[in-house]
């Protein structure tokens, strides 16, 4: 006798993955981490990432082609990696939307501008010659050689120096998380963020920073009603 079969054709369930909640700091906490970090190298590795939401990657593949001075902007055209093969290897970001040009605020430009010129000093003494192609930031902010310099070194030097600052633990990623959502709870708009992120749209914005956003209908109401009653007041 043939054995019977389930009718039941249902999908499996599956599980809701949780997404991990994002240390951040805020804009006390961020000029602190500054302050602290005065005088070492790593500082303006650490401005960047906090007033531009770069990746770890992109920022060590930032080349002085990329910085204009004048116009206050940056374009980021490329990443760096670290595979088994091939060593530290520049590539081109995953998405067309990765490849972007951003502006820069005036502590971004005064933190280039140091960098360029301790460049400048230590190539001139150790005979050392600078063209437009060279990075931004290469070992010669800690060393005495104009290589590249390593998303791991970077990420481990900042970690070390984190755990002796009495701040939060945000690590090094958590810097571009801090910068994405200081500007959406500042209340810009989330496409021009998601573009200054870098993301491949919107929607990826959302997925992760949604949660800053206002949250209810609620609350949407409740601003409409408080612009309303301004505008009444202004034509009363």
């Amino acid at each position: 006798m043939p054995s019977r079969q389930t009718t039941d054709s249902a999908a499996p369930r599956v599980p809701k993955v949780e997404r991990r909640k994002i240390s951040i700091l805020d804009r006390q906490q961020s000029l602190e981490l500054i302050r602290a970090l005065d005088g070492h190298w790593i500082q303006p590795v650490v401005i960047i990432a906090l007033t531009t939401g770069m990746r770890q990657g992109e920022i060590v593949a930032l080349k002085w082609s990329d910085v204009d001075f004048e116009k206050k902007t940056l374009r980021i055209e490329r990443s760096m990696s670290l595979t088994k093969a091939e060593g530290l290897k520049l590539k081109s970001p995953k998405t067309k939307a990765g490849k972007r040009t951003i502006s820069l605020s005036q502590l971004s430009v005064d933190a280039l501008r140091r960098v360029s010129a301790k460049q400048s000093e230590k190539r001139l003494r150790l005979r050392l010659v600078k063209s437009n192609d060279s990075m931004v930031f290469d070992r010669l902010l800690h060393g005495t050689d104009d290589g590249f310099l390593s998303p791991q070194f970077i990420g481990n030097t900042y970690r070390r120096l984190m755990s002796k600052i009495d701040l939060p633990n945000v690590g090094f990623h958590g810097l571009r998380h801090t910068h994405i959502s200081q500007l959406l709870l500042a209340g810009h708009p989330i496409k021009v963020v998601s573009a200054r992120a870098g993301h491949a749209s919107v929607s990826m914005t959302l997925d992760i920073y949604g949660h800053l956003l206002p949250t209810s209908d609620a609350d949407m109401m409740a601003a409409y009603d408080k612009e309303l009653e301004r505008l009444e007041n202004r034509t009363a």
